[in-house]
């Protein structure tokens, strides 16, 4: 009688060892005999979260599956991950192959460039400081329902702020008042080096430059140009990206996995986490988080701990009864965010709590502390400050 072929044998049968890691093992093992008809548990490798019961037969037949607790999907291959980092950052793969390219030529190149006059938070793709050349990459599903601010209004607005504005616009959209190039794309974008010539020679015209032309375009390597700049804006994009020493406080096992540069600061979902100061456990949202202390002061909670730990390096940085704030002396980042939270002048953000905040944070220092020098050294802006300023100058 034949021995039936057990799962670990069926998985490198098939070229599909990472199943072992995936199969949620209860009452078999990889040892045990296979039923392609049976269906099983599922399981992320990352963070142990459930993904749902198939059988090994429509398993093989799925490239991938999502894992909603790890905001992540598994990837395989390059393509798939620029694809789920390009959805992560809202933005498109064209744009970031252009944007790889042109920061190669222009190392100060932004991607994502606000100003304060452009409407409704907008912002441009690209800009090139040295040139104050702005570059718009309009794909046509989002573009052909206009969301937001028009593309009209950001054309006006960057003339009457005497900035170039340059775009490439996928095939299918309407002509617009604005120097533009028509980009007859293919599903993967290997032709990428039309638009690319298109902006190149654009500034060789206007700003009388010589930059070569891309010929013979090899694009993997503007591909790894592009995945490389992806996981730097993830990350800066991150809550470890706002805020450093999150990961003294993150609680990677209960967190199951889930790592701070994979969360959003506006996510809503429960994280936990366990204070380095009073060992205390909590739970946070980054969301709430973010928008009660700020990007500046992001902490999962307030400590009393850290009110205490903050208070006895102020009194160390003391000289002759006068606290010297300046950025060398000041270099402790905790300092810095627990100063921040001292001066928006509102009693949730510290457990020191009385009816004149500030005099008793003084008092318990035993100085006086320079408020205006928070805002000269920028720890803290100066809409945070104007009042105090006012009230302690």
């Amino acid at each position: 009688m034949r021995k039936q072929e057990t799962i670990k044998e069926w998985c490198e049968k098939n070229n599909r060892t990472e199943y072992l890691k995936e199969i949620l093992y209860k009452d078999f093992d990889e040892n045990s005999p296979i039923d392609l008809n049976k269906k099983i548990w599922w399981i992320c490798p990352k963070c142990g979260e459930i993904l749902g019961d198939y059988t090994f037969e429509e398993r093989l037949k799925m490239k991938k599956i999502k894992c909603k607790r790890c905001l992540r999907t598994m990837h395989r291959t390059e393509d798939e991950e620029i694809s789920y980092l390009c959805k992560w950052l809202g933005t498109s793969r064209p744009e970031q192959y252009i944007y790889a390219y042109i920061k190669s030529i222009f190392p100060s190149t932004i991607r994502g460039k606000k100003f304060d006059w452009l409407l409704w938070d907008a912002e441009f793709d690209m800009f090139i400081p040295e040139l104050t050349l702005a570059i718009e990459y309009d794909g046509f599903h989002w573009h052909k329902e206009k969301y937001g601010i028009s593309d009209k209004d950001k054309n006006e607005l960057a003339r009457k702020h005497n900035i170039t504005l340059f775009r490439i616009r996928e095939k299918g959209l309407e002509s617009i008042d604005c120097d533009y190039y028509i980009y007859d794309y293919n599903k993967r974008y290997t032709n990428i080096e039309k638009p690319i010539n298109a902006i190149i020679n654009f500034i060789n015209i206007k700003y009388r430059k010589n930059i070569k032309l891309v010929q013979n375009c090899d694009f993997e390597i503007i591909k790894k140009k592009a995945l490389y700049n992806l996981r730097n804006e993830k990350k800066e994009k991150s809550v470890i990206g706002v805020w450093k020493e999150i990961e003294k406080y993150w609680d990677y096992e209960q967190n199951k996995g889930l790592k701070p540069e994979d969360v959003r600061v506006s996510d809503k979902f429960i994280l936990y986490a366990k204070c380095p100061y009073c060992s205390e456990n909590v739970r946070f949202v980054p969301r709430i988080s973010y928008r009660i202390y700020g990007k500046n002061s992001f902490t999962p909670h307030i400590c009393k701990a850290l009110d205490e730990y903050c208070i006895s390096l102020l009194r160390k940085k003391c000289k002759d009864g006068k606290l010297e704030l300046s950025i060398d002396k000041l270099d402790d980042k905790r300092i810095k965010d627990w100063l921040i939270r001292v001066a928006k002048d509102r009693k949730y953000l510290t457990t020191i709590k009385d009816d004149n905040i500030f005099d008793n944070i003084e008092k318990k220092i035993g100085f006086k502390i320079n408020w205006q020098n928070l805002y000269k050294l920028k720890i803290a802006n100066y809409n945070d400050l104007k009042e105090i300023i006012k009230r302690k100058t």
